[in-house]
């Protein structure tokens, strides 16, 4: 499903993001997202100790035989993690980027054709056990920053990357080649459709779809730069943008619902107030589509966001939602606060009932330090993580595009009961760790799993 990006650079500038490698080779979007590094410091943990719970695991108890996590370090080597332990995967070193297929039966990265000074993408088989086999190597136009598999697909997927005129979109088809670019713009993100056979994107200021059959794209409705990817529902009735706010009340840009009218075409159909917010707001939908995660970053001037949900004239300014955290119910529209205050990114699990988000705790060291904390889809605090500091390759690369990329790598384990990241403990560990609810509620235990620094869980075939 989706994706997007303005430029290729490395990191966003900021000194808010930590590094367990000062070694990024691979091609980066960013759109000069900043984050805050504030946040409350918890009295009974000291710096520099590893708090009891962070450990190294036992790969045999604490994965599943399903499992398979697929590693990538800092030399853009790749592995596979398995409950039976972690096997190697032939790159020559030039990986980056790794996606499984949506049922999990293919690995595809993005690496160079060295010979003709190209981008290309690997497909791979991934066997039961976790071990990659038959290497695909297709030349693409572009050297893809975000690969997105068509819904349901193992051999056919999306990419964008930079062109000299802006960032382009082609497809890419394991049995044959890929097509030329099709669509640029500026910004550029997008999900597929809930045929499988065209994009939602959003691209420039405009809601847009492109039909893959013909190549053609269609403008449906006027959208702001003041979020990224469109949360579009999985049936395709309705998706959720942002746009600006010209009604008399605070709150410079709209989560608007534009729904879809006859022959299922987006922005035909009504258009329904959600909520008002200063900044950037990112858009993450549940895979269920029941529920919306909305994370207002805010701005120097602003940092609310103003609920429609309560009040049949549209917006009002008495429903105030700070910076942080937000769920709307897709049925009613409602919207909850989950996190006040500043919240990085958010990521739902499969089951659509846990979703984790990350926020940022000052020591005072300069060190960007974070927690991961999980809420139910109720807003209760299932869990939260020890303070770790976020490898730089995902910090920089993955998280100001995280609603972009939730759309095709996944932090959480299939049952929803673990998720995974890269990051440095206080007690200066470096690589992949596993947090896991215990019984689906209290401290749950955090495990260190493999050497890495960037890491995401294989899907699994449900059918």
């Amino acid at each position: 499903m989706l994706a997007g990006a303005c430029s290729l650079v490395f990191g966003d500038g900021t000194d808010d993001e930590p590094a367990l490698s000062t070694t990024t080779t691979e091609p980066s979007p960013a759109v000069g997202t900043e984050s805050e590094g504030a946040g409350d410091v918890a009295e009974d943990e000291e710096p520099g100790t590893t708090p009891p719970e962070e450990q190294a695991g036992d790969l045999f108890e604490l994965l599943n035989p399903e499992d398979r996590i697929v590693v990538q370090t800092s030399a853009q080597d790749l592995s596979v993690v398995t409950f039976a332990g972690e096997m190697s995967v032939e790159t020559g070193g030039g990986a980056s980027f790794p996606v499984f297929s949506p049922d999990g039966s293919v690995l595809a990265w993005t690496t160079l054709n060295q010979s003709k000074s190209a981008g290309s993408i690997v497909f791979a088989d991934v066997a039961p056990d976790g071990s990659v086999g038959e290497q695909t190597q297709i030349d693409t136009p572009v050297v893809s920053f975000y690969t997105a598999w068509a819904p349901g697909a193992s051999d056919r997927l999306a990419v964008l990357g930079n062109t000299q005129v802006g960032v382009g979109v082609a497809v890419v088809d394991r049995a044959g080649e890929a097509t030329a670019v099709f669509d640029v713009g500026i910004p550029y993100y997008f999900v597929w459709n809930d045929r499988g056979d065209g994009l939602i994107g959003h691209v420039g200021d405009s809601l847009r779809s492109v039909d893959l059959t013909s190549g053609a794209g269609s403008d449906l409705f006027d959208v702001d730069n003041s979020f990224r990817t469109p949360a579009v529902l999985g049936d395709g009735s309705a998706a959720y943008v942002a746009i600006e706010n010209t009604l008399p009340f605070p709150g410079r840009n709209a989560v608007v619902k534009v729904g879809a009218g006859d022959g299922g075409v987006l922005g035909k159909g009504p258009v329904t107030p959600v909520g008002r917010f200063e900044g950037a707001g990112s858009l993450v939908l549940s895979p269920d589509s029941t529920k919306l995660a909305i994370v207002v970053e805010g701005s120097f001037e602003g940092s609310q966001i103003f609920s429609a949900s309560t009040h049949a004239a549209g917006f009002q300014p008495d429903d105030q939602l700070d910076r942080g955290l937000h769920l709307v119910d897709v049925e009613t529209d409602e919207v909850t606060t989950i996190v006040s205050g500043p919240v990085r990114v958010a990521y739902w699990s499969p089951d659509s009932q846990l979703i984790v988000s990350l926020t940022y705790e000052s020591l005072g060291d300069g060190i960007p330090w974070s927690r991961w904390t999980v809420h139910n889809a109720a807003g209760e605090e299932i869990t939260t993580t020890s303070r770790f500091a976020l490898s730089r390759e995902f910090a920089d690369v993955y998280l100001p595009f995280f609603d972009q990329y939730a759309q095709s790598v996944t932090l959480w384990s299939p049952d929803s009961t673990r998720f995974v990241f890269p990051a440095i403990s206080e007690g200066e560990q470096t690589g992949i760790w596993m947090h896991q609810i215990t019984d689906g509620a209290g401290d749950g235990a955090t495990h260190w799993i493999a050497e890495g620094v960037v890491a995401f869980w294989s899907p699994i075939d449900d059918g």
